[in-house]
């Protein structure tokens, strides 16, 4: 892994210029708020650094997976913090130009989220939290079903969406804030924030074990260790995590890559040895192959129906406006998946919008197979 992915990176003002000049610093504005983002990995500058008014926002660096948690004692050779890895999106919450405004991974403002922060973050608390801390970035999870992103029922949101607070980072600043700030933070303000498990060590196998063989249980997506003051990071996840993953996206399989099915197979399979439950193997195996085959066959169907593989998203937003916002955003986010408004009406004081994604590359490529192509394998 590279520098660049353990930790937020600030970049210097001498290589803005050329950033920009070879197209991957590009200018935005949302909700009267111009900024600049990287649109790319550019040098040691990650994808998704947000340059706003009031200062540079780091890029949130990519987290290191271990597939076994004996790993954990090659990234720590003394305690770290766990915490859970919940399902959802990634987005950091800042304050410029007066509002509250969440971006993506990717570094642009997300309509929907910023739409609906007063519900996930009361308001009363953004402004306590920004107020005492002006430059602070709030690193956080949306999960839940009720999402224009991902096609995930996360377990710890049985409807709608809600917010998991997990890092905190500041402008203009190269690091997290270390774990216990943080904690101090979301327990001071009353920050919605990931189940946190405690302090361990590598040595603590069993312990974790008990952990991660809970969270299966629950349907949790699996753990996070963090290092209490350095930028160190790895992920571990459940077992049945990983079917959920090909459930998910399975109709897809002609568009992903084969890496993306056998890398879960593969964590499934030390996953389900390292945690002492093979007895879950048949189940597991069996809805694995159940998913593999039947969520191809719901891209045929929609493809038989309708023309084109796609997915149904529904979800409900505070104002109209944000529904043709959030259409645009994912239309601009993309050139393969072109989305499309299907409905929006307004129930019980929400604007609710039902939407389809259709997935231009898969769509392609199943209509020519399915048009008698010849393929040479």
């Amino acid at each position: 892994m590279t520098t660049a992915k353990r930790y937020p990176v600030i970049p210097d003002p001498s290589i803005l210029q050329a950033a920009e000049a070879s197209g991957v610093l590009e200018h935005q504005q949302a909700f009267d708020v111009p900024y600049r983002r990287f649109v790319d990995a550019y040098r040691i500058i990650p994808r998704g650094t947000v340059l706003l008014p009031e200062g540079i926002m780091p890029g949130y660096p990519k987290i290191g997976r271990i597939v076994s948690l004996r790993g954990l004692a090659r990234s720590f050779d003394g305690p770290f913090h766990v915490e859970e890895k919940i399902d959802g999106y990634n987005v950091r919450i800042v304050r410029s130009g007066g509002r509250y405004l969440a971006f993506t991974r990717s570094g642009l403002v997300c309509p929907f989220t910023t739409d609906r922060l007063p519900d996930l973050i009361a308001p009363s608390i953004l402004e306590a939290v920004f107020t005492a801390h002006p430059d602070a970035i709030i690193c956080a999870e949306v999960a839940g079903a009720a999402n224009p992103y991902i096609d995930s029922h996360s377990a710890r949101v049985p409807e709608d969406i809600a917010l998991f607070a997990f890092d905190v980072m500041a402008l203009d600043r190269e690091h997290f804030w270390p774990m216990e700030e943080r904690n101090r933070l979301f327990l001071e303000y009353g920050i919605p924030a990931v189940p946190m498990f405690g302090t361990y060590r590598a040595t603590d196998l069993e312990p974790l074990r008990d952990i991660v063989r809970r969270l299966d249980e629950e349907g949790g997506e699996g753990i996070i260790a963090k290092h209490p003051n350095a930028p160190v990071r790895v992920k571990y996840v459940t077992p049945s995590i990983n079917v959920d993953d090909v459930r998910a996206e399975a109709p897809l399989e002609l568009e992903l890559p084969p890496e993306y099915y056998v890398s879960r197979i593969v964590r499934m399979a030390i996953a389900l040895r390292e945690l002492g439950l093979e007895q879950k193997r048949p189940e597991l195996a069996a809805k694995l192959g159940h998913w593999l085959l039947s969520g191809f066959d719901r891209a045929l169907d929609e493809l038989e129906r309708s023309g084109a593989v796609a997915k149904t998203f529904k979800c409900r937003v505070r104002e109209e406006t944000t529904i043709d916002r959030l259409i645009q955003h994912l239309n601009a986010s993309s050139r393969t998946v072109q989305v499309k408004e299907l409905t929006r009406r307004k129930e019980n004081g929400w604007w609710v919008v039902e939407f389809r994604k259709e997935f231009l590359r898969s769509t392609s490529i199943l209509t020519s197979l399915l048009g008698g192509k010849v393929v040479f394998d």
